[in-house]
This record gives C-alpha cells, sequence and structure tokens, in this order.
C-alpha cells in the first residue's frame, strides 16, 4: 500500500477509484424472487420494442411471456399470503387447546 505524498489530496482514503475498501458487514446473497420483477421488465422492454423488428409475432410472443411470468409473480404472492394465514390458524389453535 502507498501513501500519498505530502499536500497530496488523501483520496486514497476516501475510497476513491484505485483503492480498495471491504465492506464492515457481510453482504447479504441476493434473493432468489429478484429475478422475477427484473425479468418482467424486461420482457416487458423487448415486447414494447419489438414494433420495430421485422420479425412477424415478436410482439404476442413476448406479450404472452409477460403474461406468463406476472401469473407467476401473483401465484407466489398468494402462497407467501396463504402461509401467513396457515401460521396464523396454527396460533389460535394452540391458544385454544392450552398451549402457551
Amino acid at each position: 500500500m502507498t501513501t500519498p505524498a505530502p499536500g497530496a489530496p488523501a483520496a486514497a482514503a476516501q475510497g476513491f477509484p484505485g483503492t480498495f475498501n471491504a465492506p464492515s458487514q457481510p453482504t447479504e446473497p441476493a434473493s432468489q424472487s429478484d429475478w422475477l420483477p427484473n425479468l418482467i421488465v424486461a420482457a416487458n422492454l423487448i415486447k414494447d420494442g419489438a414494433e420495430a423488428i421485422p420479425f412477424p409475432y415478436v410482439k404476442a410472443a413476448f406479450g404472452m411471456v409477460v403474461t406468463l411470468l406476472e401469473t407467476v409473480k401473483k401465484v407466489k404472492e398468494n402462497r407467501d399470503g396463504l402461509k401467513e394465514v396457515c401460521m396464523s390458524a396454527l396460533e389460535i389453535v394452540q391458544h385454544v387447546l392450552g398451549g402457551d
């Protein structure tokens, strides 16, 4: 590691290009659900830009892809909601039966 010359800006100490600052805490891995909204946006962009493509049915095909991906997203959201409802129901049954 080199030290800046006397009177030189302290750019290296502030994390400017050419330096490496290790993160203070480990970063969390990306969630598996992060890919779906990004993929929906990308498919929408391709669908919207397909009017300029000289191949027939590209817009319709990507329109179907967008519809499919949005359906997958809704199913996942509903599954997560159902899981929460089931957990709440189990807690109520435990309280009624005298546990906790």
